[in-house]
């Protein structure tokens, strides 16, 4: 993935997360080699995500332009504490 990756996150028809396992990012996914596999509502299924009825869904795709100001970036932040 060169520092980017994908992912779906799952809302209700009023644009709400109601569900706890509402989100997969592509690490999670199911890799078919030249396709990434979701599936929905399947308990017990790794690369599952769970729906209501009449759902909606965001996909969100991020690939840095330069990757190790990313990185720096990231660990810039990972020392300002929250009060």
């Amino acid at each position: 993935m060169g520092g980017g990756f994908f992912s779906l996150t799952t809302y209700d028809t009023a644009g709400w997360i109601v569900e706890d396992n509402f989100y997969i990012g592509h690490e999670s996914m199911k890799d078919n080699g030249d396709t990434f596999e979701v599936a929905f509502n399947c308990p017990g299924v790794a690369h599952s995500v769970d729906v209501q009825e009449g759902w909606t869904g965001v996909w969100r795709f991020y690939k840095p332009n330069n990757e190790m100001a990313f990185i720096d970036f990231i660990d810039s932040i990972r020392s300002v504490s929250v009060e």
